[in-house]
């Protein structure tokens, strides 16, 4: 019997939400030291994968570790596995900040080692197409990822296909994939935390070892889990008397030593294959795959935590300042990159927390208010306000003629309508100013996104009203709170807008509505003004955006971001449902969401795209999409969430980022083709399958 290509790769992290610094040297000694210790002493080669920040904390602790690595990584005993100075969920963050972490962390990696990794581990195993150009130009080979989340949208992919040599497909040349398996972690972990015995383990790797050869991926997961517990859950087993390192590596050397695995460092598994299969990773009902169970998804570092919106506001803001100030050091980048950190995000100590609010906060104070920030005169709730009376057509603030009725405002019923030389809009005055129907008669004839009503659907689960351009709340235990109630508008013609602007009554925060007309380009914008900031908790999504199914193709229905890269992912359905929003659990609101980093989102099919542009800078949002067939078409939307809840979400109390509140999004329509992101243009086309 061949045995199977067998491999290891223990993720350290001393930037682990809920430790604190104190806690460092123990970590050390617990948890890192035994792994070099029973590397070297039993002979069984393993990778080592660690942030820069976690290797410059060991280096001023522990040096003696260091040097030991370096030894033992001379000795092909020991290979180390790169992933950036920070632990950054890259398809979450800015092309130019996944550039900077990467630079920065090979600067660390050459300073303490001697040399850069040949692979990365991809950060909470967070994969998009995107960034993988970025990793392969900071010289990386290859990139470790997991394989049961990837499978499980793909169910064309062939079974146990981590023993394949496969790589990931992107619009240059394909980035061969080292597979993590999130159900044999788990297996290792329960091993070691005496959930099963080395009988049962064994039992459980010798089939898979013996099933055709090919490599077998043992373990890529935290270090910190074995002989020290972090603290985040009260079901976390008690440790045990004996060393859990032990354990580990007792059952690897039997797995060695009867002829089952045959261990190996990552490259040299890298370098044993030859042709591979490549795979698109993500699909459109899976945009951004991470690790573990689906509680584990991209809203987890986006839109939950202690105030992960108000925090990656923050960030946006500081990036923005960076970005465009060519005299920004690298120290200045360096912190962008920590504050980024998946880690404050999750499980995040008090201690820590008040350590990053209050660096964050003294970095925004170093900022001069711009776009978006408090002190900006925002055009959406700065125009001047006018009664609306039935039927008349609204006089403007100034001495400007409308004769030519070019752009006006008139009320018909329930109905507000508001039109401007390019665009124009029908709004739900019943229902919060909910956008009805738009037009954008430059692009289409149709009205492209709007309401459909009760009764459109044959469905009976669809058997409601699917509004565009509101707001949603959901709180434990509370009745679903909306903008959806009865209003009285205010009115603005300018020179440069049309607009409408409304309080919303009954709201649990105050809360104002703003719907805008450009009369200089074809777009409307919808602004809201309240504190988001004090509704945490919570499940909050607004900017709600409902394809109209008249005005676009069924068969190339389609959506597009930036998830990280450079360039725009897009994302054909291919006739799939899915929803973005569906709750996991009662607990966890929702199971994934998409990056958006550049702040644009794109929603329509191969010739029609209805561009979404939002301002991070306000709040930090993240989109959501929703795809249903029904007779007699389809259900197609997307929404921006500002809140979503699972296990790391905590309650509101002092400590969270001040300053913070709004949302603005404005909505143009344009060809697909003149987007640069339709088939053929962005980094991926295909339903996901295997190709040659």
């Amino acid at each position: 019997m061949t045995p199977a290509c067998a491999y290891a790769i223990f993720h350290l992290n001393l930037a682990y939400s809920s430790v604190d610094e104190a806690q460092h040297a123990r970590i050390v000694e617990a948890c890192y030291r035994p792994i070099l210790r029973l590397a070297a002493g039993r002979g069984i080669p393993v990778g080592v994968e660690a942030t820069g920040y976690t290797l410059e904390c060991i280096a001023a602790i522990a040096p003696g570790w260091i040097a030991e690595l370096r030894a033992l990584i001379r000795a092909c005993l020991c290979e180390f596995v790169g992933s950036g100075l920070a632990q950054i969920i890259g398809p979450l963050v800015p092309a130019r900040v996944v550039e900077a972490n990467l630079r920065l962390g090979n600067r660390v990696y050459e300073r303490l080692l001697g040399a850069r990794p040949a692979v990365a581990m991809l950060n909470e195993q967070a994969f998009s197409a995107g960034i993988v150009p970025l990793y392969r130009e900071a010289g990386y080979q290859a990139v470790v990822a997991e394989w049961e989340n990837p499978m499980a949208a793909n169910p064309d992919w062939p079974p146990q296909g981590w023993r394949l040599p496969c790589a990931a497909a992107n619009r240059g040349e394909p980035m061969p994939v080292l597979w993590n398996s999130c159900i044999i972690n788990q297996k290792l972990q329960r091993l070691a935390h005496g959930d099963l015995t080395q009988k049962e383990y064994l039992d459980y790797i010798r089939p898979l070892a013996a099933s055709g050869g090919g490599t077998l991926p043992l373990y890529a997961g935290d270090a910190e889990i074995f002989n020290f517990r972090p603290g985040r859950y009260a079901s976390e087993a008690p440790l045990p008397v004996r060393d859990e390192w032990l354990t580990i590596f007792d059952a690897f050397t039997r797995l060695r030593d009867e002829g089952a695995c045959e261990f190996a460092l990552p490259t040299r598994v890298l370098a044993r294959q030859s042709s591979r299969m490549t795979l698109r990773l993500e699909t459109a009902c899976q945009p951004i795959p991470v690790k573990k169970q689906y509680k584990y998804n991209p809203t987890r570092w986006a839109v939950t935590g202690r105030d992960d919106v108000g925090l990656n506001t923050a960030c946006w803001r500081l990036f923005h300042a960076l970005d465009g100030d060519d005299r920004a050091d690298q120290a200045a980048w360096r912190e962008l990159c920590l504050f980024w950190a998946s880690d404050y995000r999750t499980h995040i100590t008090d201690a820590r927390w008040e350590d990053v609010r209050r660096r964050m906060q003294a970095g925004l104070a170093a900022l001069k208010p711009a776009k978006g920030q408090p002190g900006h005169d925002a055009s959406l709730s700065a125009v001047s306000a006018h009664a609306v009376r039935d039927g008349r057509l609204l006089e403007p603030g100034h001495d400007m003629s409308l004769s030519a009725v070019s752009a006006h405002a008139t009320r018909d019923g329930r109905f507000l309508d508001l039109r401007a030389e390019s665009v124009s809009v029908r709004l739900n005055m019943r229902k919060g100013l909910a956008v009805d129907a738009a037009w954008f008669p430059e692009a289409s004839p149709h009205a492209l996104f709007g309401s459909l009503p009760h009764g459109h659907f044959e469905d009976l689960s669809l058997a409601a009203d699917f509004f565009s351009g509101h707001l949603v709340l959901e709180r434990a235990g509370l009745q679903k709170e909306t903008d959806l109630g009865i209003v009285a508008p205010e009115v603005a013609v300018t020179a440069e807008a049309v607009a409408v602007s409304c309080a919303m009554a009954g709201f649990p925060v105050p809360l104002r509505k703003t719907v805008r007309l450009s009369r200089l380009r074809p777009e409307i914008s919808i602004r809201y003004d309240f504190d988001w900031a004090s509704l945490q908790h919570a499940c909050l999504r607004l900017g709600h955006v409902t394809l109209l199914p008249s005005a676009f193709d069924a068969g190339t229905l389609a959506y597009a971001t930036h998830n990280g890269g450079r360039e725009a992912e897009f994302f054909p359905l291919g006739g799939r449902e899915f929803n973005h929003g569906q709750p996991v659990s009662s607990l966890v609101s929702a199971r994934q969401c998409l990056g958006m980093t550049r702040g644009i989102f794109w929603i329509g099919d191969a010739s029609l795209m209805l561009e979404i542009e939002v301002d991070q800078t306000v709040a930090a949002g993240v989109p959501m999409v929703l795809h249903r067939k029904a007779r007699p078409d389809f259900l197609f939307r997307c929404w921006f969430s500002l809140r979503e809840t699972d296990e790391t979400s905590q309650a509101a109390r002092p400590g969270s980022f001040q300053g913070m509140g709004g949302f603005s999004m404005t909505i143009r329509a344009r060809k697909t083709g003149d987007c640069g992101i339709g088939p053929g243009c962005g980094p991926l086309v295909g339903s996901g399958g295997p190709s040659a």
